[in-house]
């Protein structure tokens, strides 16, 4: 405090009075503590389809199978990279599936939570927007399901990232190139004469059930098929017969004729001098014959090993035949019309990635059910010259 005394001359008397300067009061403030903002922990998000979507080809959707490792015979990083790869999360290596998607089709998926509960940390968790695609919800959080809506194609495929306020926490890869077209004819072959075989086929499958194997199929890769004829056309070998018979060719088990497995190419190539192909188009041959491998003990008697098909990949022809009880099953049409189009199995050397054999639900694998396509398999199928 200051005191400063002022003189002042008033004439014959001097007064002398004092001013003191106001007291200044220091306003108290408490201590100020600095505080860290606590660190958020991760989690993530898978990204998954239902199987009945998957099996009935709404939509394709291809995830890496969980034990890849064990069974890819080939370059385990080449597979790893068709998923391209994003960093791990939780200490887990992250592949991304992907989905084939059109042009104005909506499609719902479902996310698998890991670490949820550490969601609630986080304000905004969404997919990075893109003018291809319509999200919904926008806000991941809470969610189950996610809506996308496809808005446009794209020869290029797409990879979004899903964000926890700024941190990748999931991400799913989209094909979207613009969907081609190919027309088919379907034939059935009469072998034994007297519509025999015709009319034993046309009790097995019917058009409709063509259509259906086809868009289940080929639609995961963004193929439509246009089917020319109504009711199958006949290609008749009757007059083979003979030569099939005593070429070995045909053989006569118990109760069923089938082709010898060995001699299958003879069989083509006399299919081939009775009927010219037209190789710009998809032929889809339906035979009222299996194809096996005799047994070392005989036919009569013996063992068999089953063939599942012959159709020569990357020619647009397939050739459906019987399995080892007689039946025309619609997965191994699927099968011989995806060797047409130029697909390798899966256990093959000569294709892109080799599995073990029997070991997957792939179209092109060995294994009873069969339900879906990689996305590898797609690019293979849409880039078929013959396709517009």
């Amino acid at each position: 405090m200051i005191i400063s005394p002022a003189i002042q001359d008033y004439g014959c008397k001097i007064h002398r009075s004092w001013h003191l300067a106001p007291i200044k009061e220091d306003t108290y403030k408490p201590p100020v503590y600095a505080t860290e903002e606590k660190e958020k922990l991760p989690f993530r998000i898978n990204i998954d389809a239902k199987n009945s979507d998957i099996r009935n080809g709404i939509f394709g959707f291809d995830k890496i199978p969980s034990n890849y490792r064990s069974i890819c015979k080939s370059d385990i990083e080449k597979l790893r990279q068709e998923y391209k790869p994003i960093a791990d999360i939780l200490d887990e290596e992250y592949l991304p599936p992907w989905l084939s998607i059109r042009k104005g089709q909506t499609v719902e998926l479902e996310l698998d939570w890991k670490k949820k509960s550490r969601a609630n940390q986080y304000s905004q968790i969404a997919f990075n927007t893109h003018a291809d695609f319509t999200i919904t919800p926008t806000n991941l959080k809470n969610a189950n399901k996610i809506q996308i809506t496809c808005n446009n194609t794209n020869p290029q495929p797409a990879q979004l990232l899903i964000k926890a306020d700024g941190t990748t926490v999931g991400a799913l890869n989209i094909f979207y190139p613009k969907p081609k077209t190919i027309d088919l004819e379907w034939f059935f072959v009469e072998i034994t004469g007297g519509r025999v075989d015709y009319r034993k086929l046309d009790d097995e499958i019917k058009l409709s059930r063509i259509t259906s194997l086809l868009k289940k199929g080929l639609n995961p890769a963004l193929i439509d098929v246009n089917i020319k004829n109504a009711v199958a056309s006949t290609v008749n070998l009757e007059s083979k017969k003979e030569y099939f018979k005593t070429s070995g060719i045909i053989k006569k088990a118990e109760n069923h004729h089938y082709i010898e497995s060995n001699k299958k190419e003879l069989f083509v190539a006399a299919f081939n001098k009775a009927y010219k192909v037209n190789t710009t188009i998809l032929s889809l041959f339906l035979v009222n014959r299996s194809c096996l491998t005799t047994g070392a003990t005989g036919e009569d008697g013996g063992a068999f090993n089953v063939v599942a098909g012959f159709s020569p990949t990357g020619t647009g022809i397939a050739y459906g035949i019987l399995d080892n009880e007689n039946n025309l099953l619609p997965t191994a049409i699927m099968h011989e019309i995806m060797h047409a189009l130029g697909l390798q199995h899966t256990f093959s050397t000569k294709a892109p990635h080799t599995f073990l054999a029997k070991r997957t639900k792939n179209y092109m694998d060995y294994k009873g059910s069969k339900e879906f396509t990689w996305k590898w398999q797609w690019n293979k199928l849409h880039a078929y010259p013959f396709l517009k």
